[in-house]
């Protein structure tokens, strides 16, 4: 599936879709998932979320300890404002682990969200270290995509994890 059918088709999918909705971004780093949601967002006239740029904010605020439970508590803020809005949800963060994304499930739920779906990015870890590498800024460890990468296949995400749609991208 070419790119930008895949932006089409995802699009397709929140639009189809019964509102609010949350699309879920999967993927280690590297695999474009930034790229992809803000593709998406742009089609649909919203903003993603970047788990990056609010853990960012957080580090630079001095929150060290705690952290997790700020990023949590700022996803669970930018969700609901989401919802207010555009009653569109598109969250940009690797969600390798399974614990993980049915945290973030459990939020878009507990917010009334209705419709929540999924877009993996499955790419050879080969492709996500040398896309890494070409970034300007923010740059990730090889180590810290390969355990991330590694999570993925260990712990792959699935419909059970409370997904009503899945895309699956390579």
């Amino acid at each position: 599936m070419n790119y930008d059918r895949v932006v089409k088709t995802i699009s397709r999918e929140i639009t189809s879709s019964a509102p609010p909705v949350a699309m879920i971004g999967i993927g280690a780093p590297g695999s474009g998932k930034s790229t992809l949601l803000n593709a998406v967002a742009s089609e649909l006239s919203v903003e993603a979320i970047n788990l990056d740029s609010i853990r960012n904010s957080l580090v630079a605020a001095g929150v060290g300890s705690g952290l997790v439970d700020g990023i949590q508590d700022q996803l669970q803020c930018e969700i609901a404002a989401r919802m207010n809005q555009d009653k569109i949800a598109l969250i940009d963060s690797t969600h390798c682990y399974t614990e993980d994304r049915l945290r973030t499930v459990a939020i878009c739920r507990s917010l009334g969200v209705r419709t929540v779906g999924a877009v993996v990015l499955d790419v050879p870890l080969e492709m996500a270290v040398l896309q890494n590498a070409g970034r300007a800024e923010g740059r990730i460890t090889v180590d810290t995509i390969r355990k991330m990468h590694e999570g993925l296949r260990s712990q792959p995400p699935s419909a059970s994890e409370g997904y009503d749609w899945m895309v699956r991208h390579n």
